[in-house]
């Protein structure tokens, strides 16, 4: 596993992340079924920062699972509504929702600020509830351990991930099943180990290396929104949760080792989606939502 629900979930620097290992559920389909066994002449690079709508910080939650999925979603919603990156014209998914929504399916009790599987997260963004948005349950550290409130779960009713796939190959071929679903626009959320490599890359010129001597401080949800080849080695583009101030503007270029590496150091939960796109209720739903006032 990568972090035991007892261990620290800070840096030495301070920084959060919030990752629990948890078997993904059966609803969540190996990569092929979306992508086809055929393997397609490689892409050189992919770019997906223009469907990043910015770069956030956690600070001291730990809802990187919220965080990375709800970038996932809203990317995957401006591609195919649109096509094309368009980041404005698309809700936001809340971060904190879909943290709560993942703690919650767990069936553990109250909510404690301890981290979040995106297995359970899918399971109720696509089965048992729905999609939060930002704009019904904005992101507020004083209720980071509140229930999404009813008027927000029936909102979300009406929103949905409607398939979700995860990447479950090995060693190069992992790595190639990612450079094939970015280059078909889709972000990639993910689970790594987190050393000192990770958290001090300052910026575009540092690549991030495996931990050495499998000194880790945690496990961390980030996203994938890009690869380019750097010397016969690919590089994936990590967007990151961490703020502006890490990395170069909240980004960090990750070597291949990071998502091929193996045993205790190995990435997991590698997840592509399908979405609702539009994230607007139906008008019987706004009719439920906002009922008309009695007759007198």
């Amino acid at each position: 596993e990568l972090v035991e629900s007892a261990q620290p979930r800070r840096t030495p620097r301070g920084f959060a992340m919030g990752h629990k290992q948890i078997d993904l559920p059966a609803i969540i389909l190996p990569a092929r079924h979306l992508f086809g066994a055929a393997r397609p002449r490689l892409a050189q690079s992919a770019d997906l920062r223009g469907y990043v709508d910015a770069i956030r910080n956690q600070l001291n939650t730990e809802k990187c699972v919220g965080m990375s999925l709800a970038r996932v979603i809203h990317v995957q919603a401006q591609v195919q509504k649109f096509g094309a990156p368009n980041p404005g014209a698309v809700p936001y998914p809340s971060e904190m929702g879909i943290y709560d929504l993942a703690r919650e399916e767990e069936g553990t009790g109250a909510l404690i600020d301890q981290g979040s599987s995106p297995g359970m997260a899918i399971q109720a963004l696509s089965e048992d509830i729905g999609v939060p948005l930002e704009r019904d349950w904005p992101a507020d550290d004083a209720k980071i351990n509140d229930p999404l409130p009813v008027d927000v779960l029936t909102r979300a009713l009406a929103m949905k991930v409607t398939s979700a796939y995860a990447i479950l190959s090995e060693s190069t071929q992992r790595a190639d099943d990612c450079v094939q679903a970015l280059s078909a626009n889709h972000a990639i959320s993910l689970a790594i180990s987190v050393g000192d490599s990770y958290e001090n890359v300052s910026d575009e010129t540092s690549v991030v290396a495996v931990p050495a001597n499998g000194k880790v401080y945690g496990g961390h949800d980030i996203t994938l929104v890009g690869f380019r080849i750097v010397n016969g080695r690919r590089q994936f583009l990590n967007a990151g949760s961490w703020g502006m101030g890490w990395g170069f503007g909240g980004y960090a270029w990750l070597d291949e080792s990071v998502v091929t590496a193996t045993g205790s150091l190995a990435a997991s939960d590698f997840i592509v989606i399908q979405v609702a796109p539009d994230f607007s209720p139906s008008a019987a739903h706004r009719a439920a939502l906002n009922p008309p006032p009695p007759e007198s």
